[in-house]
């Protein structure tokens, strides 16, 4: 469906992370998705393609046939982009979606003027959780994990490094192992995920994204990987660990929002995506807060 789009509407290629990152600086998004380095990630998967409009950011998913999946526009005039997509949907005869749209723009959504059909994404939402929190894993709410750190601590002999160039190599083998213990290869998200994550790594030069390992026995065993989101908050795109090693999450975790800068106090997890496990999960480690994002249908 992407070849049917005007030619201004192209794909993401690394050298268009300077335009992306200077709206992404100009208008502080909060939703997880607006950063270079998630867009890169998923580029192929979700086939994006974008353009800036009269100094508007727009940018679109063209997976779904029949359907125009656009992102929230970043720029001074939500009309302005509204009516440019609207009058692109309607010469090409497809159906006109926002997603991901954060409930902190529906007032400005409405004073467009526009008619529209507000629908809840819940299953997109973000977690957004207090950076102490996760730190210092206070009170009895945190008690299991407080305990399951302590078990690994003790246990294994461990070591924490910020990632570098040094260790890419190593990640990358320990993403492999986990792939092949959760059968990457059989489940297509988790399949496009690890060809994604090898993707970042391999330009972690351009990208410079931040994260870190624990190490055990000098070994990799768990690794994260972030980015800033806005100016107070880092959102962590990948968390990965051996299960073998019970607390190993919780152990890279803690030691790399414990080392960010003072600058950051909040942490977005991202979305469960309607996965009643990963739901459960992420609600177990008490949100202060959602992103709360919707479908805007015209």
């Amino acid at each position: 469906m992407s070849s049917i789009l005007p030619p201004a509407f192209k794909p993401i290629t690394m050298e268009d992370r300077i335009i992306f990152n200077t709206y992404f600086d100009k208008y502080q998004p909060e939703i997880s998705e607006f950063t270079f380095t998630n867009l890169f990630m998923w580029r192929n998967h979700y086939q994006f393609r974008w353009t800036v409009y009269k100094n508007q950011f727009i940018l679109i998913s063209t997976k779904e046939m029949n359907k125009l999946n656009v992102f929230p526009p970043l720029g001074d005039d939500l009309t302005l982009s509204l009516e440019f997509l609207i009058d692109i949907s309607e010469k090409l005869k497809l159906n006109l979606d926002l997603i991901r749209f954060p409930e902190k723009n529906l007032d400005l959504l409405n004073k467009t003027g526009i008619k529209h059909e507000v629908i809840e994404e819940r299953g997109n939402w973000d977690y957004v959780y207090d950076r102490n929190d996760l730190v210092n894993l206070p009170g009895k709410q945190y008690a299991n994990f407080r305990k399951k750190l302590n078990r690994f601590k003790k246990q294994f002999q461990w070591s924490y490094e910020a990632i570098s160039e040094s260790l890419i190599d190593s990640i990358l083998n320990m993403q492999d192992e986990w792939c092949g213990i959760r059968a990457c290869y059989d489940d297509e998200s988790l399949n496009e995920e690890n060809l994604g994550i090898h993707e970042i790594f391999i330009n972690w030069k351009d990208l410079k994204f931040e994260g870190g390992v624990i190490k055990v026995d000098g070994i990799i065993v768990a690794y994260t990987l972030a980015e800033l989101l806005n100016k107070d908050t880092i959102v962590v795109h990948v968390e990965k660990a051996n299960p073998e090693f019970n607390g190993a999450y919780q152990a890279v975790a803690q030691q790399f929002y414990d080392q960010l800068d003072n600058s950051i106090k909040f942490i977005n997890r991202e979305q469960d995506l309607g996965t009643p496990n990963l739901r459960k999960a992420k609600e177990h480690y008490h949100p202060i807060r959602y992103v709360k994002k919707y479908k805007v249908k015209f």
